[in-house]
């Protein structure tokens, strides 16, 4: 089980080169796959997750990487949960956690239906929210504006994959059924994506327990259905995804192969700007770059160029990556896998 927490910084205009990769700290335990992630600040947090094996425990603590300390309690443990950072009452550093296993062990587990906004202030609290239409684990959560966000896939108790997309009314705080997807899929990974000339951001899912496919929602469409779109390279399952801001390609990274082992890949979609059908617009590249260690059921955030930076002064960590000099945040992307 992973600990550490791993800062890798790549070149958003080009698809392969040398990393620049330091570990920049270690959480307290190794409970933190299938964890809930946030950047706030430029500081990131974890909450939530899981240990491996039938005795392992889920465990309800939220920590700040800042000399790996617990900043709130979960009003659940939660493991395999999805998460997205939001404004409740006007206050921003607000991480809204939804569905995931829950128990205090890992064989005793079951899904909630549950979600909950756990403030990451100095002082830390949590509250619930409002209760998802059904259960659901190992599903994806991404804001596709400033009014919507999307639930898509996971599975149903009894383990059953889930092909429906729920969205979510930030400011009324209530569901609605979407379009189901093309495949019912769990364990996947999802973000956005910039379109053609028109520049509309579409949402994409990606992958998942055996799964290869790879389908689009264009909220701009009038039929608004998911389609499909390019092949996934590789077969894995619990990858992560972040956006690759400010091309507005995706990045996936990592995950569980067929064989139960974890990889180390990065793979890129890269989406032309110009129209036509998805198909023939957009495509998986895999990057030279790996990981330093194999990876699955990780967290991944995007930091900004100056993060390195900031950490050595606040004296976070004596030796740490530094950006290149000059850095700005169109010159490239630090990346912090946990």
């Amino acid at each position: 089980m992973n600990r550490k927490a791993e800062l890798l910084q790549i070149n958003s205009n080009k698809l392969a080169e040398e990393p620049n990769q330091a570990v920049i700290g270690h959480f307290p335990d190794a409970r933190s796959a299938y964890a809930a992630g946030i950047i706030l600040d430029n500081q990131p947090f974890v909450c939530g997750g899981s240990g491996v094996g039938e005795n392992s425990e889920i465990h309800p603590l939220c920590y700040v990487l800042d000399k790996s300390r617990v900043i709130a309690f979960m009003e659940f443990p939660r493991s395999m949960s999805a998460s997205l950072p939001i404004l409740v009452d006007n206050e921003a550093k607000t991480l809204w956690i939804t569905g995931g296993w829950t128990a205090e062990k890992w064989n005793r587990k079951s899904i909630t239906n549950t979600t909950e906004f756990v403030s990451l202030d100095e002082e830390g609290s949590s509250s619930l929210g409002p209760v998802m239409p059904h259960g659901l684990a190992g599903h994806c959560l991404l804001q596709l504006n400033d009014t919507f966000a999307i639930l898509t896939g996971g599975l149903f108790e009894g383990q059953t994959p889930s092909g429906g997309t729920l969205y979510y009314d930030i400011g009324g705080q209530t569901f609605s059924q979407g379009p189901k997807s093309i495949v019912p899929r769990y364990g996947h990974s999802c973000g956005t994506v910039s379109l053609g000339q028109s520049g509309h951001q579409a949402a994409v899912i990606v992958g998942g327990h055996q799964e290869l496919t790879t389908e689009f929602l264009v909220p701009v469409k009038e039929d608004l259905k998911w389609t499909p779109g390019p092949r996934f390279p590789h077969q894995a399952s619990f990858h992560t995804a972040a956006i690759s801001a400010p091309d507005g390609t995706l990045l996936v990274s990592g995950g569980q192969g067929v064989d139960g082992d974890s990889v180390a890949f990065i793979f890129k979609l890269i989406c032309k700007a110009q129209e036509g059908p998805i198909l023939e617009l957009c495509a998986w590249r895999k990057l030279d770059l790996e990981l330093d260690a194999t990876l699955a059921g990780h967290v991944m955030m995007m930091v900004s160029n100056n993060y390195a930076e900031e950490i050595k002064a606040n004296g976070r960590r004596e030796s740490i990556l530094s950006p290149p000099e000059n850095a700005t945040q169109k010159q490239g992307l630090l990346l912090l896998f946990i």
